[in-house]
């Protein structure tokens, strides 16, 4: 029997819920399993993070409840992001007195995405990343006060992370070289980014308009 999928219908079959303590054990295996070096986060700091400001945690999930993905999104203080931007600390040197608080919300200015990992292959990874990218909006707002977001800071371990980042227009503030994690450090006005991704969106559902088939 042949049936057929819309890409659409491939995004709405994921749900992003926000993590919770039990989740943070499962976000640090599977950044210990894509990542290397000092770019593995270790457990206890994920979990002081979590500690301090849970509301940047998230999973992504089947409609099934299975876990294939996560996005955890740092209010960073000023001082300390400026430090980390610079390349003089690495991202396990961001301790939690270094976030801001959930009280302290209409303070946030600005946003670091920590880490995102999807354990997907191909068109399904594609889909779950729409679907991520739709509910970004969402997702800040509960972090932060959503009009009050100037910028978004990333870093990408990886040529297809960058790749990813320059098309949604973050641009390189900081060259690897000049880091202690020889990375490049990436930043984007938050009002680009929403309507980057909107065009994204749109590009690519009027571009996979006709039917994909997989065989059951």
């Amino acid at each position: 029997m042949i049936k057929t999928f819309h890409l659409q219908e491939l995004i709405t079959s994921f749900l992003i819920e926000p993590a919770n303590l039990e989740d943070m054990e499962w976000i640090a295996r599977l950044e210990a399993e894509l990542y290397r070096g000092n770019d593995v986060v270790p457990e206890e700091i994920l979990k002081e993070w979590y500690a301090a400001n849970p509301t940047g945690f998230f999973v992504m999930k089947t409609r099934n409840a299975e876990r294939v993905g996560h996005i955890d999104i740092l209010p960073v203080r000023p001082r300390t992001l400026q430090l980390f931007v610079e390349g003089a600390l690495l991202e396990r040197d961001i301790r939690a007195d270094s976030l801001y608080s959930p009280g302290e919300r209409d303070s946030i200015r600005e946003l670091y995405i920590e880490s995102l990992a999807i354990c997907l292959p191909g068109r399904s990874k594609l889909a779950a990343l729409l679907s991520l990218s739709s509910n970004l909006p969402y997702l800040v707002d509960r972090i932060a006060v959503l009009e009050n977001i100037e910028s978004v800071y990333a870093m990408a371990a990886t040529k297809p992370g960058e790749r990813m980042m320059e098309l949604l227009g973050f641009q390189i503030v900081r060259n690897g070289e000049w880091r202690k994690d020889g990375h490049p450090v990436f930043s984007v006005r938050f009002k680009m980014l929403m309507d980057n991704i909107a065009r994204i969106r749109r590009d690519r559902l009027n571009r996979d308009a006709p039917e994909c088939l997989n065989k059951r």
